[in-house]
């Protein structure tokens, strides 16, 4: 089923077919009881709304465009046509997994496997435990509380979490099989979604269009926090390693915290099942901790006590997945042209690793008197905000003449994912230019 889940369930953007939902699913007292179909329909009540705005806008914009206001007759009846072709291209990036849920939740089929998956395993009861959780560790009331009325549920090939401009809402995709296998507990299956949460909560830090420039600050803090240690190696170099890992160590962290024990339970099945060869253990791709130490983060996260955690960690390697680990190098790309590529072993990267875990648990937590997490969960970045970042950026770095209107009508969105359980690099890519992320794995 899983093979199918995604060509099956997705249909193309159309203000008819988003109507129809509209009323097929509030006009269904059901669903008030159904967290799933409630959100969902929220869900779709925002997208009509904020699609109809991105359709005046996108017309607004347009007239203003000195080729196109004087246009008069056929010409401007075919440009009109080309417009609306554009806005749909651009909704439909946003609509897609909108589409996928609501084509699943109108499935018998799809209906019944959600169904089950809510009721056998108390899915909701977990899902509201793990949100308290992260409640917690913010510290949030009223709005800034976090609840599942965030969270959109469907099934997608992979473990993926999407976030766009027009809503507060978390769409978490789960892989059907992942939820059929029946050699994991509820707890391990759910490790994905801790991850994920950790994300949103990442993104939630800052609004849509500051996220950049709040991860920025935060890697900032962290790497000048780090330079006030000792290391054995007294250059920037171990410090350039972490930086980049910062919001996936976040996330792992947030994860561990939700999830605990289960959570670390996953992330040494990840190194089982993913590494084909003990030698990838140390692939750096500059955004995720490396394979081999990243049972680490979540063990640490958990019991804060470096010998131990340590201790664990390379049990895991000695007994679970035979390892030297001495043998492992991890190398991280120079930032300057010319330098010489630089490695290091899991060993070395030990003591700077759990010292970014301390700042991070003292800034998440509030010890430091200045926490990261300071989110409004209720918060849906401005699109003309969005626009006037996007145009800023693309003004900096492209020489092409782009106009606001061929800048507004490109997509802008979010994503973060893992194949089977949270992320692991080797199953896909980290895009990032001047106004698309993506981060499908």
């Amino acid at each position: 089923m899983n093979k199918t889940i995604q060509s099956n369930s997705y249909r193309g953007y159309s203000k008819s077919l988003l109507d129809s939902w509209i009323s097929d699913f509030g006009n269904k007292p059901e669903s008030d009881k159904n967290f799933l179909e409630k959100n969902l329909h929220n869900c779709l009540k925002e997208f009509k709304t904020w699609a109809l705005s991105q359709g005046a806008k996108a017309n607004e914009l347009a007239l203003q465009q000195k080729d196109f206001k004087n246009l008069t007759g056929k010409r401007k009846e075919n440009f009109q046509v080309w417009l609306d072709e554009k806005i749909s291209k651009m909704l439909d990036v946003y609509w897609a997994p909108l589409s996928q849920a609501a084509t699943q939740y109108t499935s018998p089929t799809y209906k019944a496997h959600l169904d089950d998956l809510i009721k056998s395993q108390n899915l909701i009861g977990k899902i509201d435990a793990y949100l308290a959780e992260i409640n917690k560790l913010v510290g949030s009331s009223g709005a800034d509380t976090m609840t599942i009325n965030d969270i959109l549920l469907f099934f997608d090939e992979l473990t993926l979490i999407r976030r766009h401009p027009y809503t507060k809402m978390a769409y978490i995709s789960i892989p059907f099989r992942v939820f059929e296998s029946k050699s994991s507990s509820i707890n391990e299956k759910l490790a994905g979604i801790a991850h994920e949460l950790g994300h949103f909560v990442y993104w939630r830090l800052a609004t849509f269009d500051q996220i950049n420039e709040k991860q920025k600050k935060d890697q900032d803090e962290i790497v000048k926090s780090l330079k006030n240690k000792p290391y054995n190696h007294p250059e920037d170099k171990e410090i350039r390693f972490v930086k980049f890992w910062i919001e996936e160590m976040f996330a792992d962290f947030v994860g561990a915290k939700i999830a605990g024990d289960a959570y670390v339970k996953s992330s040494k099945e990840m190194i089982v099942r993913g590494n084909k060869s003990s030698l990838s253990l140390g692939d750096n791709d500059q955004e995720h901790v490396p394979d081999i130490l990243r049972p680490l983060v979540s063990i640490y996260t958990l019991n804060r006590d470096r010998t131990k955690a340590i201790e664990e960690w390379k049990l895991f390697f000695e007994n679970d997945y035979p390892v030297d680990i001495s043998t492992i190098k991890i190398k991280a790309f120079s930032e300057k042209d010319g330098q010489r590529d630089i490695y290091r072993s899991p060993e070395q990267l030990t003591k700077i690793l759990l010292d970014t875990i301390d700042i991070l648990s003292n800034k998440i937590i509030g010890k430091d008197g200045q926490s990261l997490l300071q989110p409004n969960f209720a918060a849906i970045s401005n699109p003309s905000s969005i626009l006037a970042k996007k145009a800023s950026i693309i003004a900096q770095q492209s020489d092409s003449k782009l106009t606001d209107l061929d800048i507004f009508l490109e997509p802008i969105a979010l994503e973060a994912g893992a194949e089977d359980h949270f992320h692991t690099y080797k199953q896909g890519h980290h895009k990032r230019d001047s106004y698309t992320f993506s981060h499908t794995h």
